[in-house]
């Protein structure tokens, strides 16, 4: 089964079969350089894409999608953590965190 979560809170919740998917969805400007980065994935989770979709939209300043995909592997609780941030920066602007409870 699929599911997917689009802006997750800080804090949310997500119960899973083996074998299902997880897709999150985040908003991000790539012009102000402030991208998502994974953080920590449990083990009983696998990432399957991370990739940047574009705002469809010439305008400036318009926002893109990072989209993370993850496969519930096996049984276990666990939390995925995300930072919004500049590669070339200390700072983190952002921080979210998703609690992962996967099912056989």
């Amino acid at each position: 089964m699929r599911h997917e979560l689009n802006e997750p809170a800080s804090g949310a919740v997500v119960h899973l079969r083996a074998g299902d998917t997880l897709e999150v969805r985040l908003r991000q400007i790539g012009g102000t350089g402030y991208l998502w980065h994974l953080d920590a994935l449990p083990g009983h989770l696998r990432l399957d894409a991370d990739d940047v979709s574009g705002p469809g939209t010439s305008v400036a300043g318009a926002a893109g999608q990072r989209r993370f995909v993850l496969t519930a592997l096996a049984e276990g609780d666990g939390v995925v953590e995300l930072r919004l941030a500049r590669p070339w920066e200390d700072h983190v602007e952002e921080r979210r965190t998703v609690e992962v409870s996967v099912t056989t």
